[in-house]
């Protein structure tokens, strides 16, 4: 039986604010996860990449900024997440598997 990669795996370009606005879904990070460590110069850095994206924008509409990767699991069956109270879990889960400092910062300024 041959596995077919691309099946199994996708990646798709999204911004954070779609990712993090995708209705009932939720995001997870394990326990295996590094507590979360960012210092300031970590935020401070982050916070300078969006508003040197948002500058481009101003120039250019179709400008981009790369604000590093994001890989999360679409965990359909809620294998990843310990321990499940299923009435407390977002109908679409994903778990984090890098990018966690990145994205809790982001949600951590849009708070």
């Amino acid at each position: 039986m041959t596995v077919q990669i691309e099946q199994i795996f996708t990646a798709k370009a999204e911004s954070i604010q779609a990712f993090l606005s995708t209705v009932g879904q939720g995001c997870y990070i394990p326990a295996y996860q590094r507590a979360y460590a960012w210092d300031k110069d970590n935020v401070d850095r982050l916070v300078e990449d969006v508003i040197n994206g948002l500058n481009h924008l101003m120039s250019r509409t179709d400008a981009i900024s790369f604000l590093g990767t994001l890989i999360a699991i679409h965990d359909t069956q809620f294998v990843t997440v310990k321990p499940v109270y299923r009435s407390e879990v977002a109908q679409r889960v994903m778990t984090i598997i890098d990018g966690q400092q990145r994205i809790t910062t982001s949600v951590m300024i849009n708070v």
